[in-house]
């Protein structure tokens, strides 16, 4: 639950993760959506978006919040995503029991790039 309220996630990313893509070229934008649970008790993550090896935007995201990333990724030919937590301390959940390694993610709402779209973010 986010800020009492219940959303959907479809992606579960771990910290240290990177994922990289073509792009469709021409004109696109790349939306990210993530949340992080109110009672959480995880480092915040942090979220690094590149096009054809320029880092382009990053955001860091506190719990009981959603953030969204709007990134215009007109005309690159490559994308590269690195999702970690923003300290160097906690950056795993200290749950515990027999599901604790499936709680220790980060939740994505919207993961997708948008082709023929353009956002009000750098390039």
């Amino acid at each position: 639950m986010v800020s009492r309220e219940i959303y959907t996630s479809m992606l579960r990313i771990f910290p240290g993760t990177s994922f990289t893509c073509k792009l469709p070229g021409g004109r696109a934008s790349l939306e990210l959506q993530f949340a992080i649970p109110d009672k959480e008790r995880k480092a915040p993550i942090k979220v690094d978006v590149y096009v054809d090896g320029n880092h382009l935007k990053s955001l860091t995201g506190e719990k009981g919040k959603v953030h969204t990333m709007l990134v215009d990724v007109s005309n690159g030919k490559s994308l590269s995503i690195d999702v970690d937590c923003a300290a160097a301390t906690d950056c795993l959940s200290v749950s515990s029991g027999p599901f604790s390694s499936i709680l220790d993610g980060y939740n994505f709402i919207k993961f997708q790039v948008v082709p023929g779209a353009s956002s009000p973010g750098r390039r």
